[in-house]
């Protein structure tokens, strides 16, 4: 599952949902899809923080074993600023 978000205040919170539910979904235990969600917070945060704009892209690889969350952002004179 890909999924890219568009960050502004509420879509904050369905980063959240959406990592941790994709980690529920691949079987990862409870205290592991908690820090995924914290993650994915925590990312999409930042680029409210520092930036106008900005994504959060969420990627599990084929066989489940580990999530990718990509936060891309505009930030003081650079074009993208990404944190994998």
């Amino acid at each position: 599952m890909d999924k890219i978000i568009d960050v502004n205040r509420i879509n904050v919170h369905q980063a959240e949902l959406d990592a941790k539910d994709l980690a529920e979904k691949l079987n990862f235990k409870a205290k592991e899809c908690e820090e995924i969600r914290l993650i994915a917070s925590e990312l999409a945060d930042n680029v409210l923080k520092h930036s106008s704009r900005g994504t959060i892209q969420i990627n599990a690889e084929d066989k489940g074993e580990y999530i990718e969350i990509i936060s891309t952002w505009n930030w003081i004179g650079h074009d993208r600023q990404i944190v994998r």
